[in-house]
């Protein structure tokens, strides 16, 4: 981690240290990944959703208090193309909710979840439909791993 990364850790941690309840999103311009942890602190796939509106009676009804969503950063480090569509969906939603929004680097992110889904031996179907909401939990897992 570089001196700029760990300050900006110890800073994220500070401000976030008293959210209990969170929300993991695995942003994609046809389907968006969502997962949900509590105090116990375990993330698990929720839903998929279509359009940041689905959102409303989610946030509120298990009190979110923070978002973690998915960086897309390339292997050699640089912002993948999708960068503007996360900004923009992540604009949306400071304006929507006003909750901080936590950024985790989701390389390979999607490869690593659906081969865990493929040794549990579930069906190529079962995958396609729930690979989103697993790929944001493996994201919000990770922060609170790695934040707690």
């Amino acid at each position: 981690m570089t001196k700029k990364q760990d300050i900006l850790y110890k800073i994220a941690k500070n401000n976030l240290k008293n959210c209990k309840n969170f929300c993991g999103i695995d942003y994609g311009t046809k389907r968006i990944g969502v997962a949900l942890s509590d105090s116990s602190h375990i993330a698990r796939p929720f839903k998929i959703i279509s359009h940041i509106k689905e959102l409303d009676d989610i946030i509120p009804a298990y009190n979110i208090e923070c978002f973690v969503m998915g960086w897309p950063l390339q292997s050699d480090s640089t912002v993948g193309g999708s960068i503007a569509n996360v900004l923009l969906f992540s604009h949306r939603l400071m304006e929507k909710f006003n909750l901080p929004i936590v950024y985790i680097d989701e390389r390979l992110t999607s490869v690593k979840t659906q081969q865990q889904l493929e040794n549990l031996f579930y069906k190529e179907k079962t995958i396609k439909k729930t690979l989103d909401a697993s790929v944001a939990a493996l994201l919000l897992q990770t922060f609170l791993n790695n934040f707690r």
